[in-house]
């Protein structure tokens, strides 16, 4: 899919993450982007499914009291301040 000029695509880490799974032989790395779509007009019509180890998947407010797992709420901070957006 290509972005519209009114998306912003931003590249937010290339690390290894903190996460419950990590081990001293073994750990987690992400990769993370953030799709800014200020109309809504291009990503916020994604079809989302859940795939994988995820249960359910959907469109959420975005906020500080937001219970999520490992370094993702991290993520989302990180993004909102980027946006300049409330957190």
């Amino acid at each position: 899919m290509s972005l519209k000029s009114d998306s912003k695509v931003s590249k937010l880490i290339s690390r290894y993450v903190d996460d419950p799974r990590n081990t001293d032989n073994a750990w987690m790395e992400t990769v993370a982007f953030s799709f800014h779509d200020e109309t809504g007009n291009e990503i916020g019509k994604f079809d989302l499914k859940a795939g994988d180890d995820a249960n359910d998947l959907k469109w959420i407010q975005l906020s500080e009291a937001l219970q999520l797992y490992a370094s993702h709420k991290e993520l989302l901070h990180k993004v909102a301040l980027d946006l300049d957006a409330h957190w």
